[in-house]
């Protein structure tokens, strides 16, 4: 079990194995690998930050072990890449998504707070989903091998004075036909040009 009290800067790697426990009461900026169960080991770890996560381009977030979990307290801002398997769970109240999201069939990913039942990627009623779109070709994306549930806040952010073309479209969810239930509440920014 370790505790920072401080900021977290990762250029690095950061692996838990075996049911261990980090707890980072501030933010988290990494540029490298933030990891558990990355090498084999049983599960059962839990990374808790109350600060904003946030995962540089280039960066690998990845919760690999059964019963694992990652809860982003202060929320998620992805410009790398998130990974999510093997019965594993991240939950943030909030994701900004430039970069790539995936998660197994076994595994959840809750954008809220509350209580949410998975697999799949769920968006709870509090939640904002922050879709990052740069240009036609570069955006975030999710990649669900399973279900998804939508509800809650679809906040589109345009970066770097990108104003896409009338009639530009942009598929940022991508899951198995026919799994997809509810839709968002509220669209952010859904008026542009």
């Amino acid at each position: 079990m370790a505790t920072f009290t401080g900021a977290l800067t990762n250029t690095g790697t950061v692996d838990l194995e075996n049911a261990s426990t980090l707890k980072i009461n501030s933010t988290v900026d990494n540029s490298g690998t933030l990891s558990t169960s990355a090498n084999g080991g049983t599960g059962g770890n839990t990374v808790t930050v109350t600060g904003l996560l946030t995962n540089q381009a280039g960066a690998q977030l990845s919760v690999n072990g059964p019963s694992d979990v990652l809860k982003a307290l202060g929320g998620l801002a992805n410009s790398g890449t998130v990974t999510v398997k093997n019965g594993s769970t991240i939950d943030p109240p909030f994701i900004n998504n430039l970069g790539t999201l995936s998660i197994d069939g076994t595994s959840t990913f809750v954008v809220g707070t509350g209580t949410a039942t998975g697999p799949g990627f769920i968006q709870l009623a509090n939640g904002t989903f922050g879709e990052m779109i740069n240009s036609a070709t570069a955006f975030g994306q999710v990649d669900v091998a399973g279900s998804a549930s939508l509800n809650g806040t679809l906040d589109i952010l345009l970066k770097s004075g990108y104003n896409p073309a009338v009639g530009t479209s942009f598929t940022y969810l991508l899951l198995n036909p026919g799994q997809l239930s509810g839709t968002y509440s509220t669209i952010l920014n859904d008026i542009f040009n």
